[in-house]
């Protein structure tokens, strides 16, 4: 008799541990699987203007979202217009000093917002991620 009531107790206590347990492992693999993690981006500091055709305005941004560079202006031409086309970007073409032509994605005066909007864009399209940021050092 002294046998079976530490059997029931012995029972009762394992019950009772691991329902907490399995309560708390739902609980931490939620908070894992919600998280995603970012891969840190690239940041160069160069001067750059509006390639010829584009508009001269862009020039006036500190801050830009680089999708891709080119060693021809065509090249850069085709993925301005894929990307307008594609994700209705504020796409435009800048040259640098060495006469690369940088594909902007989207520009910004403020260097956060910048910043949160690439990581939000890899976020969302893994496969931008070799998106990266231009200061413009004017």
């Amino acid at each position: 008799m002294k046998y079976i009531y530490l059997a029931v107790v012995f029972i009762g206590l394992m019950a009772t541990s691991c329902h907490s347990t399995k309560s708390a492992t739902s609980s931490n693999t939620e908070t894992v699987t919600t998280t995603k993690e970012v891969k840190p981006f690239r940041v160069e500091k160069e001067k750059v203007v509006a390639a010829t055709g584009e508009d001269a305005s862009v020039s006036n941004h500190k801050y830009y979202i680089i999708w891709g560079s080119f060693q021809h202006q065509e090249n850069a031409k085709k993925l301005k217009n894929e990307l307008i086309e594609k994700y209705q970007a504020q796409a435009c073409i800048l040259v640098n000093e060495a006469g690369w032509y940088r594909v902007c994605f989207e520009n910004f005066n403020k260097e956060k917002k910048a910043r949160e909007r690439i990581t939000a864009l890899r976020i969302e399209y893994p496969n931008f991620e070799e998106m990266w940021l231009l200061i413009n050092k004017k």
